[in-house]
């Protein structure tokens, strides 16, 4: 993702996604992903776990089940 690109959705105050690298097994596959919020103070960072559970007409990964949802940090960033 190029910086110009962030830093104008920042100063819109949209928040940034990126994809970082799968997860899980080939019998349940994740995906990790990182993103950052502006918030009225700092940014905030936030990496999720979930699983992936898309296909070619459901491919938002912010609607996509926690990988683990019991751990309370992944399910909520």
């Amino acid at each position: 993702m190029a910086e110009s690109f962030i830093l104008g959705a920042l100063r819109r105050g949209r928040s940034v996604q990126q994809f970082l690298e799968p997860c899980g097994s080939a019998e349940r596959p994740g995906v990790r992903y990182v993103e950052v919020r502006v918030t009225k103070g700092p940014f905030e960072v936030y990496l999720h776990a979930v699983e992936d559970v898309g296909s070619e007409c459901f491919l938002d990964l912010s609607e996509f089940p926690p990988f683990d949802p019991d751990d309370e940090a992944s399910e909520f960033g």
